[in-house]
């Protein structure tokens, strides 16, 4: 999903697009190159605690918009014609799916320890199954 689609599906689903939310969530994409790394920036902040970040730096409409962006990314398709209701239904799901073990590559790449920036903290988590 491009970013033009994750904020037409918040402005259909919530009347803006939080493209910060969005720009949020798919940061690491710019370090891990999608067409290499296929979905690896997904591990980061595509999660239950990148969900709590977003709702205690923006509220609850933010998270709402990264509940959108994770189902769509989960479902590779845009959200527009899907219901609130089967976005908050599918999330735990997509939350277990896109977030487990054994979808991790196992080879850890240098481009991660260049873009914690010597930080130390990235909002990385395993969903149990």
């Amino acid at each position: 999903m491009w970013l033009e689609d994750h904020c037409e599906d918040c402005e259909t689903h919530l009347g803006a697009p939080w493209k910060i939310v969005h720009e949020f969530l798919d940061q690491y994409a710019q370090v891990f190159n999608v067409n290499f790394f296929m979905a690896y920036h997904r591990s980061f902040l595509h999660n239950e605690y990148g969900l709590r970040i977003i709702r205690a730096m923006w509220g609850e409409e933010a998270w709402k918009a990264a509940a959108i962006h994770l189902l769509a990314d989960w479902h590779e398709s845009p959200m527009a014609r899907k219901s609130w209701n089967f976005i908050v239904a599918n999330l735990p799901i997509a939350l277990k799916t896109m977030n487990q073990f054994d979808n991790m590559d196992p080879m850890i790449s240098p481009n991660i320890i260049s873009a914690w920036k010597g930080k130390g903290l990235v909002a990385m988590s395993m969903e149990e199954k």
